[in-house]
């Protein structure tokens, strides 16, 4: 990737964070945008989690196959394309009605919108100095507009519906237009490795890409049917979806202590252990309280660890011609995660997507441990 972009003001550090995380507001407000189009178009689980599966898997696609655009194109012509695809995609999924046209519409969201605004953020961001604290400064912002989103459209879906939800996301991602005319207009002439090799290289970079893989499988499955789980508790949709937003928020508390204070990388390991204690709490408890300080601790730990996995990947290993994959890595785990576990799950049960989230993690960790041994040498 072309070495000027190593270096930049903060107000295009400031639009690269804006841009990710439209690119990840589906995943911010995935249980309010699942619970609402559950209980207005009747959908099962099932059918849900594959409409959230379909605009992650666009994303992947993206990320693996496409994101050689980045040096075709330039990041502002392909974050404009981003933000265009992206609002368009938002306001016919207000429109739409039945399963098939919601998966289409929301696999083409991923695909020309969420993508390339990835890829642009993500390979950006991950080349600055100390990745860690450049990216987890990324995660809290997430949070904190993630949580503004979520309460807002917890009230919204209580007083338009999924309809409204939908509308509201296409008013918050046509305000993207702006950071993404702050972008580097600049093409790189770098030569990118094919996407085929990249994928098949059995290296510790590889590893460390399965495992963000195996790690957002967990935080998907989790995730997704959190606010279902609510309702399950005695919780309305304006209740839920206020508390969802205090537990996104409370995940600034883990980007704020990577992004102030040195940490070691230790952490990507500890964090799998936190994560997947917090997130069988949240969803075996049947007490409001533990439900709270579990997701709000899910967050926590999920904001820790995934600063680390970039820095990982892109400084201590020096792989960061494969920053550009990272989404696609995130992406398959994210697209996995609410497919699984709206298959093996039904409302009011998560016995099984507990185990889902608890093994995904095992796997994860033994990944990023194999990445972490391989820097020290071991």
């Amino acid at each position: 990737m072309h070495r000027e972009w190593q270096i930049n003001p903060s107000s295009l550090v400031a639009a690269l964070i804006f841009l990710g995380i439209l690119g990840r507001l589906i995943e911010l407000v995935l249980p309010v945008f699942v619970a609402a189009a559950g209980r207005d178009l009747s959908f099962s689980n099932d059918t849900l989690g594959i409409i959230a599966g379909a605009e992650l898997i666009g994303t992947v696609v993206f990320s693996l196959f496409c994101a050689k655009s980045l040096s075709l194109l330039g990041a502002r012509t392909l974050a404009c394309i981003g933000v265009v695809c992206l609002t368009l995609g938002n306001f016919l999924t207000g429109l739409a009605h039945g399963a098939g046209s919601l998966i289409g519409l929301r696999f083409l969201a991923g695909l020309l919108g969420e993508g390339p605004l990835l890829v642009v953020a993500v390979t950006l961001l991950g080349q600055q100095k100390n990745a860690s604290r450049v990216y987890a400064l990324f995660m809290g912002s997430q949070m904190i507009i993630g949580g503004l989103a979520l309460a807002l459209l917890g009230w919204i879906d209580s007083l338009a519906g999924f309809r409204g939800v939908s509308f509201s996301m296409t008013a918050l991602t046509i305000a993207g237009l702006a950071a993404a005319l702050l972008t580097p207009s600049q093409k790189s002439t770098a030569k990118a490795e094919p996407p085929l090799d990249r994928m098949f290289k059995m290296d510790a970079a590889t590893l460390v890409l399965i495992g963000m893989a195996s790690f957002h499988i967990s935080v998907a499955a989790a995730w997704t049917f959190l606010q279902q789980k609510g309702s399950f508790i005695g919780l309305d949709e304006a209740e839920s979806g206020a508390l969802l937003a205090i537990m996104l928020s409370g995940g600034l508390f883990g980007a704020a202590y990577v992004a102030l204070l040195q940490t070691g990388r230790v952490w990507v390991l500890i964090s799998c252990a936190t994560l997947a204690l917090s997130a069988n709490a949240a969803l075996l408890t049947n007490s409001p309280v533990v439900y709270a300080i579990a997701g709000t601790c899910l967050m926590i730990s999920w904001n820790i660890a995934v600063p680390h996995q970039i820095a990982q990947l892109g400084e201590d290993i020096g792989a960061k011609r494969r920053l550009a994959l990272v989404p696609g890595a995130q992406g398959l785990g994210l697209a996995a995660g609410p497919v699984l576990a709206g298959h093996i799950s039904a409302p009011g049960q998560y016995i099984g997507v507990a185990c889902l989230v608890a093994l995904s993690l095992a796997v994860a960790y033994f990944c990023f441990w194999m990445g972490y041994k391989s820097v020290r040498g071991d």
